[in-house]
């Protein structure tokens, strides 16, 4: 295999993206963690789970696309000619029947929340992908890959009673599940300003990328008014502005909406994963220095992230 080609495969693969679906393991796996005597176990089978969903899916993404992007993505490996049709198929199929595997040696229950992820990415990819619609089902699929990062919980199951009182407060274990919302909202929302990435036509999703962020941020006020998020001074008040600052964002590409305006905000958006999870985590923790180090841990992932979308393809 050519230089040329791994080349292609990585641009394919959205190389860096997969960074932040590790991060959302991580995230998981740390806020499960914190105020523990002794932290569970690493989660080693579910990064490469994750991987394995989300470049697969990527894969199939392209390959269901291929004509549409003949036309509005002409620069994509597959319209290129770079890569065959058929080989992308089998690898994204066989990516997903992969990572369903490294479930399956996690836990009975990572395994099932995989196949719900699967499902997810398969009915994105091939049934309902166009319009806010579409951006809902993008938004499950990496609100299931946060609750598979949680799952690392039940391959402990003597632990279960004390994390869900801890973690959940008096709502119990679908208020625990819950912490993944902001990041379903926030990829709700990106994912509908993506529609407008190669034609940048209509401005109203703009619109709907905005009530998106806002539904985030609403997310996270309830997540620290029912316990979950515990700090509001080293996390949450953060996280807010963060996610403020994008709607800023956004008023600067209502002025300036073309397409490269358009990818340029969505590539900051899909790296912003990255901070979103390591102030989910830092928002969490009632210990400072632990909540700290964990937080900078998923943070740290920034950096291979922007290294590697500096040299292909994000969107």
């Amino acid at each position: 295999m050519t230089l040329r080609s791994l080349k292609a495969w990585a641009s394919l693969m959205r190389l860096a993206n997969g960074i932040t679906a590790i991060s959302n393991i991580l995230a998981a796996y740390f806020l499960l963690s914190l105020g523990l005597s002794q932290w569970l176990p690493f989660p080693v089978f579910l990064i490469p789970a994750t991987l394995c969903f989300y470049y697969g899916g990527m894969i199939l993404n392209d390959v269901f696309d291929l004509e549409k992007d003949r036309i509005e993505r002409p620069e994509r490996p597959l319209p290129r000619g770079l890569i065959e049709p058929l080989a992308a198929r089998l690898l994204g199929f066989y990516l997903l029947f992969a990572g369903l595997a490294f479930a399956y040696f996690q836990s009975s229950i990572s395994v099932r929340v995989a196949a719900a992820l699967v499902l997810s990415i398969l009915i994105y990819d091939r049934l309902i992908k166009q319009g806010v619609p579409g951006s809902i089902v993008m938004g499950l699929c990496r609100f299931l890959n946060w609750i598979l990062g949680l799952t690392v919980l039940f391959s402990e199951p003597f632990l279960l009673q004390g994390m869900f009182l801890k973690g959940g407060g008096q709502s119990g274990l679908p208020g625990f599940l819950s912490i993944g919302l902001p990041v379903f909202f926030y990829v709700f929302a990106l994912t509908v300003l993506s529609k407008e990435e190669s034609r940048a036509e209509r401005k109203w999703p703009l619109f709907v990328t905005a009530a998106g962020l806002l539904a985030a941020a609403a997310s996270v006020f309830w997540l620290y008014h029912a316990g979950i998020l515990v700090s509001s001074l080293r996390g949450v008040i953060p996280l807010l502005a963060g996610l403020f600052y994008l709607l800023y964002r956004l008023y600067r590409l209502w002025r300036e909406f073309e397409p490269a305006a358009i990818q340029k905000t969505i590539k900051f958006m899909v790296l912003g994963i990255i901070p979103l999870d390591a102030l989910l985590v830092l928002s969490a923790g009632s210990a400072w220095l632990e909540s700290f180090l964990a937080a900078l841990s998923v943070l740290l992932l920034l950096w291979p992230a922007r290294a590697l979308a500096g040299r292909f393809a994000v969107t």
